[in-house]
């Protein structure tokens, strides 16, 4: 017998978070790894800035699995999960992708081999699941609909906003090195 849409849901998060947000963490560090040792950035600030955003980034990483455990333990998703999500796309992935902009912009060629490519691909691919989601929440909600995860909501526009701005950032990354 099948799973009910809920289990199935919950699986889906499950799955998401693992192969998502594990692959931006491991290329977040990736990315220090990479910086750090080049020449050009070796003990240079935005080699320590890349590094402080990777260790946040960690942290938050542990916050959002630990929601992602309680809304699929619980059943129900919880509002301290789109606040997480909200407070790492705005503080975490969005100041990364700044910075790996502004090291395409110096360079003009990839000076961590595949990894700036993969991140920015990554990128474009995680806002673009992520804006789906929002917007299939919304249109999922009918005007009489009365649950608190129908839109609009403060959080999902802010976070719909801010993959917005990662995908435009991972763009330019990917047009910068393709030129």
């Amino acid at each position: 017998m099948y799973g009910s849409y809920s289990e199935c849901k919950r699986f889906a998060l499950v799955i998401q978070f693992l192969v998502l947000e594990v692959s931006d963490l491991g290329f977040d560090w990736d990315f220090y790894a990479e910086v750090s040792k080049s020449e050009r950035f070796k003990g240079d600030a935005i080699s320590w800035a890349i590094f402080v955003f990777a260790f946040w980034g960690t942290i938050l990483f542990m916050l959002d699995g630990g929601w992602l455990i309680i809304a699929v333990c619980d059943g129900k998703p919880s509002e301290a999960e789109d606040v997480v999500n909200c407070l790492t796309t705005w503080t975490e992935d969005i100041p990364q992708m700044i910075m790996a902009v502004y090291i395409a912009v110096l360079v003009q060629e990839p000076i961590t081999g595949l990894v700036q490519y993969t991140k920015a691909m990554l990128a474009i691919l995680e806002s673009a699941i992520r804006c789906i989601i929002i917007i299939a929440r919304c249109c999922g909600c009918s005007d009489d609909d009365d649950d608190e995860r129908c839109c609009p909501k403060f959080a999902d526009t802010v976070n719909f906003i801010g993959y917005l701005i990662i995908a435009i950032c991972a763009i330019v990354v990917l047009v910068i090195f393709a030129g």
